[in-house]
């Protein structure tokens, strides 16, 4: 404390003045003054609060000497000491210690403490706060101007400590409270300050510990973001806000702070007390989990700032995540804008009929993410990284194909009932998927081999040879899988390539019978003869997972449903989670899980999936949680959510560990990809292609060109792509979305309809139901529009298209609820696609005003976008200003958007325009104004 003034004459009560000397006022104030004084017989610095007479309230004086009593018992490092307490006459009078210091507001206002600091500081309050409690004592009026900050220690770190307890009260007194008459029911908040009170002490109802944690709340909401959590305004304003007003959501805080520390302050701030953490003792227990992880990350930050940049110095540097000519950095799609925005809310993912499609938006939801996921599965370096590092010389040697295993047993013969009965119990298709999970899981723990992703196998038409050759393999791997009545015998083959050919054969091969009535043993068993095979190779020493036969048989019925059939669903995620709680160590669940997580996520855009994988990852035991494996978790799930810093702070994690570089190039590619860096991405693409020819590092060059909206160098990519395998989905796929995007849509339709035919993609169906609306075919795109819908029920996209098509139908009423389903899906997002999509429905529901304004907020983020250009174009026409119309018409144009996208009947009006049937004819739809 600081004294404020300088008194001529300082006076004390006489009962007390002959104890203590004054020195000087330390504060006033409607509970009192404060003084600095001398203890004259212990000759001590002290500061004496003489309470007002009336500060007690309702409260007799000997309740109020009670609560000060009980206050003095109080002995804690972050508690002000009470050293006595006198009355005379209901006079009372509290003897403090007094402290060198700042009140916590002057503090954060002339220092710039760290988010490390602001927690240690808030942790030392929530301390003494639970000493507090412990005793029965609630403070009532918990501020930044009741914590002083200090230096209190000989190396200066700084301690915190809670004062003036001046209309504390203890727990009895709670109890008495309730019985107080109607007309004292405000006393509570008639006290204190209001902007720092609790909606129970606000609404004078009885108050107990809980209500300092909601004021703890709003002290350290404000002490992190610099600003109240209930708006600005009068203190009676803030007041009203905190009673009825929702508290906004931390995780919207910018800069960013910890999920963990965003949650434990919405917690704080729940309206109920019920429904807050319920201790200051588990508040401090939080924040100091939060302070580890936080101190553990700076750390990290600091050891990788003397690292090599993630792509190489050869490559033309430019501005760290520079946007695009499109500006779509914080929302750029992958498969069906998988990437959410990093709140992980309801975020866009497709464009409507009334926006042409972004090259980003266009995409589908089973591509990148696919690809990314398959990636991820297939490139993860071992856990013997951490556990056996091997030789620095170590590097990827081998990139392996695995062919799936092929099954043939013979029929079983009723006489043998005993061998019957075992092979029928047993499922021999069993052994398929404990083979395939054996073999992957040997390559991914080989420092030296590279499993090429079974996606990218798949998509090759072919023979092996033509596997083989289009995937850049050095080595295949084969098995079968031959059973009788009484065993089945194995054989394992390692194919390679002639150098004098294209033609593969086998150079090693192994075989052993195997007696279905232990999988895992059979899985060791795989591993082993995998080791005979690959003799040239450094593996590392097999870790003991221990796994249950039971455990791993249920998880084997797991991987052969959802890796082998691709049939994951939330219930086998659900099944899944409990084997890994019960067997930890079985590593190779949790990267199935996490691909099959994400894929659900991008189908349904429903959060949880996203929260199941961090929450498994958060208990896997250490050598997960520090291993390659899940530093490149990390990196798909922040690729997913869009938190790109994240993502790129997991990759030099994983470097760290030990990824390959081989592994580390394309995971960068990708995530030049995502984070819009597209020139890093194209060259990062190409590198990584003169490595290893592939097909799927081909499709994602072709992306890399189309996001960066160089359409000939896409087809191009596409049309070598495509003479390898005509039959590839993604290629035909982004040849579709290319056609569409440019207008052809004839060859849209001709393309989307063997897609949605033989893989029923939600955006497949939006595309081709878009294609059908340009062509003027409505009830078709309709029934395309609500087909998508049903498949993806949350995606405000695609509820946006169907509300198009029902409006140009007719259908006003079911068309205006689904707009407004829009703008409820998209009231916390706040990215380009959210606002495109506010923009529409604003301007269909006749809401002009939040049109324009949504539109400007477009036009700060995205200035020469075309399809801002287009969106501007639609609001205009539709609010009667055609000039300005005309001229967005003619941008939009002028930035490569079809001519097509105008015959949507919105644009009719301007028909009566001639320059609108100029500007067409130029584009080369001279019939648009014929259309009617």
């Amino acid at each position: 404390m600081k004294p404020i003034t300088k008194p001529t004459h300082l006076q004390l009560p006489e009962f007390i003045s002959d104890k203590y000397t004054l020195t000087d006022t330390l504060g006033a104030g409607g509970m009192g003054k404060v003084y600095l004084a001398q203890d004259t017989r212990l000759h001590r610095t002290v500061a004496i609060k003489v309470l007002n007479q009336t500060s007690s309230g309702s409260q007799t004086p000997n309740q109020t000497l009670d609560e000060a009593r009980a206050l003095a018992k109080l002995n804690h490092p972050n508690i002000v000491q009470i050293y006595d307490v006198l009355e005379h006459q209901s006079q009372l009078v509290l003897v403090m210690e007094f402290i060198e210091g700042q009140p916590l507001q002057q503090f954060q206002h002339e220092q710039l403490p760290s988010l490390i600091q602001k927690l240690t500081i808030l942790h030392q309050i929530c301390l003494g706060l639970a000493a507090a409690h412990h005793v029965g004592v609630v403070h009532c009026d918990l501020k930044a101007s009741n914590i002083i900050i200090t230096s209190e220690t000989s190396e200066g770190s700084i301690g915190a400590k809670i004062v003036d307890f001046g209309i504390a009260q203890t727990q009895r007194s709670v109890q008495v409270l309730q019985n107080v008459s109607e007309k004292n029911e405000n006393l509570a908040a008639s006290q204190g300050c209001k902007i720092a009170m609790s909606p129970e002490q606000l609404n004078g109802l009885p108050i107990n510990h809980l209500s300092d944690l909601f004021s703890f709340g709003i002290l350290a909401y404000r002490f992190i973001s610099g600003h109240h959590p209930f708006g600005t305004g009068s203190a009676s304003q803030i007041g009203d806000n905190i009673v009825n007003t929702p508290a906004p959501d931390a995780f919207e805080l910018v800069p960013q702070i910890p999920a963990a520390l965003a949650k434990l302050l919405n917690q704080l701030l729940q309206k109920h007390p019920a429904d807050r953490v319920q201790s200051a003792k588990q508040v401090a227990d939080k924040l100091q989990q939060i302070i580890i992880a936080q101190t553990q990350e700076e750390i990290l930050q600091q050891q990788t700032v003397a690292n090599t940049p993630l792509y190489d110095s050869n490559v033309e540097t430019e501005e760290h995540h520079a946007p695009s000519k499109d500006n779509a950095h914080r929302d750029n799609v992958l498969r069906d804008n998988v990437l959410k925005d990093s709140a992980l809310r309801n975020s866009p993912l497709k464009t409507s009929p009334l926006n042409p499609l972004s090259k980003k938006s266009i995409l589908i939801t089973a591509t990148a993410l696919c690809l990314l996921t398959a990636l991820l599965l297939a490139n993860y370096p071992s856990l013997l990284a951490l556990m056996n590092p091997a030789p620095s010389s170590t590097a990827i040697k081998h990139q392996v194909v695995v062919i799936p295993p092929t099954l043939e047993s013979l029929s079983f013969s009723n006489q043998n009932p005993i061998g019957s009965n075992l092979l029928a119990s047993a499922e021999p298709s069993l052994l398929v998927a404990t083979m395939d999970d054996a073999i992957k899981q040997y390559i991914i723990q080989n420092q030296s081999m590279q499993l090429i992703s079974s996606s990218e196998v798949n998509a090759i038409e072919g023979d092996i040879n033509a596997i083989g050759n289009y995937t850049g393999a050095t080595d295949i791997l084969t098995s079968e899988i031959n059973c009788n009545i009484t065993r089945c015998n194995i054989t394992l083959s390692r194919l390679n390539k002639s150098s004098n050919s294209q033609r593969w054969t086998v150079s090693e091969q192994d075989h052993w019978p195997v007696i279905l009535d232990n999988f895992y043993a059979t899985h060791n068993d795989t591993q082993l003869k995998l080791a005979k095979l690959f003799s040239d190779s450094w593996a590392g020493k097999l870790v003991n997972q221990q796994v249950s036969e039971q455990d791993y048989l249920s998880y084997i019925e797991l991987y052969s449903i959802m890796k082998l059939q691709g049939e994951a669903t939330e219930n086998h995620l659900i099944t899944l989670e409990k084997i890994l709680v019960n067997s930890p160590h079985l590593f190779s669940g949790y990267g199935l899980y996490r691909e099959s997580a994400l894929n659900l996520y991008a189908d349904t855009n429903d959060v949880k999936y996203i929260e199941g994988i961090v929450n498994l990852i958060n208990q896997s035991p250490p050598e997960y949680r520090y291993s390659v494996e899940q530093a490149i978790d990390q990196f798909a799930i922040a690729i997913t959510t869009n938190e790109f810093e994240q993502a790129e702070k997991q990759l030099t994690i994983a470097k760290q560990r030990g990824a390959d570089e081989t592994v580390l190039i394309e995971l960068q590619a990708y995530f030049f990809l995502a984070s819009n860096q597209l020139e890093h991405a194209i060259s990062t693409y190409q590198k990584a292609l003169s490595l290893r020819p592939s097909t799927k590092l081909l499709y994602n060059l072709a992306l890399s060109y189309w996001w960066q909206s160089d359409s000939i160098h896409t087809k191009k990519t596409l049309k070598t792509l495509l003479s390898i395998n005509p039959k590839h989905y993604f290629a035909n796929q982004l040849l579709a979305d290319v056609a569409l995007f440019e207008g052809d849509i004839e060859q849209a339709i001709t393309l989307y309809t063997p897609l949605v035919e033989s893989n029923k993609q939600s955006t497949d169906i939006s595309n081709l139901g878009l294609s059908y609306a340009l062509s003027g075919k409505y009830q078709k795109s309709l029934e395309m529009a609500q087909l998508a819908v049903d498949t993806s029920p949350n995606h405000p996209n695609k509820i946006l298209n169907l509300a198009d098509i029902q409006l140009i139908l007719g259908n006003t009423s079911q068309a205006y609820d689904h707009y407004k389903q829009v703008l409820r899906l998209n009231q916390e997002v706040d990215n380009r696609s959210a606002w495109l999509q506010k923009a529409q429905a604003y301007v269909h529901i006749g809401d002009h005003q939040a049109a324009i304004k949504a539109l400007n907020q477009l036009k700060k983020m995205s200035p020469d976008d075309g399809e801002v250009f287009f969106v501007a174009a639609l609001i205009y026409t539709r609010i009667g200003e055609h000039i300005s119309a005309l001229s967005q018409v003619e941008e939009a144009l002028n930035s490569n958007i079809g001519a097509v996208w105008f015959n949507l009947p919105w644009f009719d009006l301007l028909c009566e325009m001639p320059k609108f049937n100029q500007l067409l004819k130029d584009a080369g739809n001279s019939y648009r104004c014929q259309l009617g």
